[in-house]
């Protein structure tokens, strides 16, 4: 229970006093809000850069897969063929896709994640995740630790505000 408004008493726990958050809205607010101007475009262009990076740096490792998945009576030429038209699709998708503000495929992922926000906004289980999370990642520490601090800090400065005359705190009855 804290005691006078900045004098004495104890301080707010996180725990204790604050958990009343319910942290699924917040953060499916916060997504929406992250996508209302399209950066999460930018996300995309960077995973589509991470998977053609991923195809490059595994060629090696795509072709012996193609190979051992192919009948022993198939010609190794033809699993060449396969191997490089596969290659060839999929690097020129994952161009189109990075080039074309309005490709389809983008538009899918735009539906996916609206769909995904509103879950994390309104389901139960979604909720209930995140709300161990929450108290979970609150209820370390170093996170009183630092509550305490802040709330110490915040308690000496209106303090010395209010002894220096700079704002006057009017009293009740």
């Amino acid at each position: 229970m804290v005691h006078g408004p900045f004098t004495g008493g104890t301080s707010p726990t996180i725990t204790g006093n604050m958990i009343v958050l319910r942290p699924q809205p917040v953060l499916g607010n916060v997504l929406a809000l992250v996508t209302s101007d399209n950066r999460h475009q930018e996300l995309l262009d960077d995973v589509l850069t991470l998977v053609a990076a991923a195809i490059e740096d595994n060629r090696a490792e795509i072709r012996r897969k193609i190979r051992e998945q192919s009948p022993w009576w198939v010609p190794g030429i033809v699993d060449e063929t396969i191997y490089r038209k596969i290659l060839l699709a999929v690097e020129d998708l994952l161009r189109e896709v990075r080039g074309n503000p309005v490709h389809p495929l983008r538009a899918k992922y735009d539906a996916a994640l609206a769909r995904f926000i509103e879950r994390l906004k309104t389901s139960p289980d979604a909720g209930a995740r995140a709300e161990a999370l929450t108290t979970h990642l609150l209820s370390a520490p170093v996170v009183e630790e630092l509550a305490a601090s802040l709330w110490a800090a915040a308690r000496r400065a209106a303090t010395i505000t209010i002894s220096s005359g700079s704002i006057r705190c009017a009293r009740s009855g």
